[in-house]
């Protein structure tokens, strides 16, 4: 008998060498008391050939050739059916990456020992084929969706059974948040400018803060949110972040523009220069960069004046208890203040 052992398996292709073997003799292996028939094929009166059958246990079974003419021959323990090897049980150890989105679709590894060729992985409840077997310390597989965030068990079961679970191995997180830009990302600290903030995963019902405010937006769809900029107190890059329910976040920068600075008001002239000390003058005051809302600081006190363009203002003297000469500038809404004239009472 070449070979003279085999897997338990079977398919084992075997060579039976004798003598006054004839085109219909018929091969058999005794296996627990009963005679199984394999498919031989005649060589010649010294040889047969046949593939062995699944066997039922390891270990020796007799072989036995019958003619046609009832004549047969035994080989007592011919062929030996190996025991399968014995692996060691699985066990999973670690997971790379042990979390990702909901949506599935990415690849993870599982590391630990004793992994077999043709395992499978169950995650959570779905049961999954390799994505790459790469040893015996290390298989891949791809994450299928789920519905629901959160822990999942994590479990490899080898070709002969033996299983191993990781107890909550793998997170499904919910779809974060994720800014990729926004337009435009700067504008005037009188707010009211319109961000269009482009990213994705984003929902309706997220949370978006400016320099740590919570906004109202406009959900246009998971990529494109609208917010509108409240007024500033100071200029700058402040963070404007979007969150999920649960907390992530993305954040990106926002700049508040220094309004510009302007030049400082001048004076040129006044007209008239004098006025009886009842008042009631009405003084017509030239100069450049007057701006609309401006007061005169008249003999040290502050007074509003007509605004009629940015190189006039008009103003009314106030009675006086004296005749004299009195100073007075102008101060711009932003605080800048002229040189100064003199107006006279008399």
């Amino acid at each position: 008998m070449s070979p003279a052992n085999g897997p338990l398996g079977g398919g084992t292709t075997i060579y039976i060498d004798g003598t006054s073997f004839t085109t219909d003799s018929k091969l058999y292996f005794i296996m627990d008391g009963q005679e199984v028939e394999l498919n031989a094929t005649f060589v010649n009166a010294t040889r047969l050939v046949a593939k062995t059958p699944v066997g039922t246990m390891p270990g020796p079974v007799d072989v036995k050739v019958v003619n046609a003419d009832g004549k047969s021959g035994v080989l007592a323990g011919g062929f030996t059916y190996d025991a399968p090897p014995v692996f060691p049980d699985p066990v999973i150890t670690s997971i790379a990456p042990n979390q990702g989105s909901k949506r599935g679709g990415n690849l993870i590894d599982l590391y630990g020992t004793g992994f077999q060729r043709g395992a499978r992985v169950v995650l959570g409840t779905e049961q999954l084929d390799l994505a790459a077997y790469m040893s015996t310390t290390n298989v891949r597989v791809r994450v299928p969706a789920v519905s629901t965030e959160g822990a999942v068990d994590v479990t490899i079961i080898n070709p002969d059974g033996k299983s191993h679970t990781l107890v909550g191995g793998y997170t499904y997180l919910e779809d974060l948040p994720v800014i990729t830009g926004i337009s435009p990302s700067s504008g005037p600290m009188a707010g009211g400018t319109n961000i269009y903030v482009d990213g994705r995963y984003f929902t309706s019902n997220m949370i978006v803060t400016l320099d740590h405010v919570e906004l109202t937006y406009t959900y246009v769809n998971s990529t494109r949110i609208v917010v509108r900029t409240p007024a500033a107190s100071t200029p700058g890059d402040v963070e404007l972040t979007v969150s999920s329910p649960s907390g992530a976040a993305s954040t990106t920068t926002f700049t508040y523009e220094a309004p510009p600075v302007l030049p400082a008001p001048t004076l040129t002239g006044l007209s008239p220069t004098t006025g009886p000390i009842r008042g009631g003058t009405n003084i017509y005051i030239d100069g450049r960069n007057l701006r609309s809302g401006a007061k005169i600081v008249f003999n040290g006190i502050e007074y509003a004046v007509t605004f009629v363009n940015s190189t006039r203002v008009v103003f009314k003297t106030p009675a006086a208890s004296a005749a004299g000469i009195i100073s007075f500038y102008i101060v711009n809404p932003d605080g800048q203040q002229s040189g100064t004239l003199n107006f006279e009472y008399k």
